[in-house]
């Protein structure tokens, strides 16, 4: 499995996120997952997002994983609105790596990502 740390523009903003490839050098079904709204501060040591995304590449998705504005360590601030913006942005990020099937895009959200 590869992993990338990665930053999307979305309405002028840094979005900050990480994409986990298989690896075997075909073509994979895409998953995007989003995190609901933070309750808490941001804190680098909650990795249960990653996690999660390591387990759907394992099983065979190229997974990308990301903060909406104002989340996370991504740029802007809370704009539920914007969030809509941020998740077609995601989308087209995935839509366009190498390995991923564009016919097979699949979402996973949680609470107001959802």
């Amino acid at each position: 499995m590869t992993s990338k740390t990665i930053y999307l523009r979305s309405d002028g903003l840094e979005l900050a996120g990480e994409v986990y490839i298989p690896p075997e050098s075909k073509v994979y079904p895409a998953l995007c997952i989003c995190h609901g709204i933070p309750a808490t501060p941001y804190n680098p040591q909650d990795r249960g997002y990653a996690v999660l995304a390591q387990r759907f590449c394992a099983a065979g998705f190229a997974t990308l994983i990301f903060n909406f504005r104002g989340a996370g360590m991504s740029q802007g601030n809370l704009d539920l609105l914007g969030w809509s913006q941020d998740l077609g942005t995601a989308i087209d990020f995935l839509c366009h790596l190498e390995k991923t099937d564009k016919t097979r895009l699949c979402l996973l959200g949680f609470s107001g990502g959802a």
